[in-house]
């Protein structure tokens, strides 16, 4: 495995498996089982926080999303909500953190050449971020939102 470096600008939700999410509906330990939260209701288990987040998010906007590919459903995440649902962390142990990041403000660097990148939030407002947490139905326990660096395995 090479190894990988995550740099968004959003908020970070925590890893369920290593910690706990970091959000404000989470009990003392972190979980969320027990916060009514119908896309984690739905997810069967941490691969499908990402697709389920994103569709929970789209639903917002009254977005078709039926025969999509989970590209294409970021792909129209993105161009409708103005955000990106972000997962790092390593697959392999089964550690995996969340977040939520502004649209094009997501970086990876997945192997052992150096990238050179100009981050800009490319958006004058936070409000594409809130308005997904609030289809989410969480509240980081950030206070606003920053860029995270974030490291892992490919």
């Amino acid at each position: 495995m090479s190894p990988e470096a995550v740099l968004y600008y959003g908020f970070h939700l925590g890893c369920p498996d290593d910690g706990g999410w970091e959000v404000a509906e989470a009990d003392e330990y972190g979980d969320l089982s027990d916060a009514g939260l119908e896309w984690l209701a739905s997810a069967e288990d941490e691969d499908d926080y990402p697709p389920h987040m994103t569709l929970a998010i789209l639903a917002t906007k009254d977005a078709e999303v039926n025969g999509l590919s989970s590209g294409e459903l970021a792909e129209k995440l993105a161009e409708h909500c103005k955000v990106q649902v972000v997962d790092h962390g390593s697959r392999s142990n089964g550690i995996m953190h969340y977040g939520i990041a502004l649209a094009g403000t997501l970086y990876r660097a997945d192997d052992w050449t150096p990238k050179q990148i100009n981050p800009s939030t490319g958006c004058e407002t936070h409000q594409p971020l809130l308005d997904a947490l609030a289809a989410l139905g969480l509240s980081p326990n950030q206070t606003n939102p920053s860029w995270i660096l974030a490291p892992g395995d490919g």
